[in-house]
């Protein structure tokens, strides 16, 4: 599965990718060298707004368009073939695996959208959200 950083000026997407079960960071794009070591050192893909992060032939970057978080959504499901397989297998707030717990299904807790339901899969390990 993909892992990602997001540049700060990108810093929303950060929970919406985390909540559909990627491993995501976000950090600051200055210095530029710390954000290619890190996006090299961790296997992660570079999502950003600036134009001053280079693609280069060790690291892949993806520029997103728009400034909306749907469309950029949009973007990257598009783009780089994502997909909801693991929704709510990460924290949004902590980015580690959430433990898997066991309810019956009338216990569960979830909600629908546009006529999808979702059921919340954990409990995280670190935060207890």
């Amino acid at each position: 599965m993909m892992r990602f950083l997001v540049t700060e000026e990108s810093g929303r997407l950060v929970r919406w990718l985390r909540l559909m079960g990627y491993d995501t960071v976000c950090l600051a794009t200055r210095p530029l060298a710390e954000l290619y070591r890190r996006a090299f050192n961790e296997g992660r893909v570079v999502l950003t707004r600036n134009h001053r992060v280079k693609h280069g032939s060790l690291i892949r970057v993806v520029y997103v368009e728009s400034g909306v978080l749907e469309e950029q959504l949009r973007q990257l499901v598009r783009e780089l073939r994502l997909s909801a397989e693991e929704m709510f297998s990460r924290c949004d707030r902590c980015n580690v695996p959430v433990e898997p717990i066991e309810l019956p299904p009338d216990q569960r807790q979830g909600f629908s959208v546009r006529g999808v339901d979702l059921v919340f899969r954990g409990t995280c390990r670190d935060c207890r959200q």
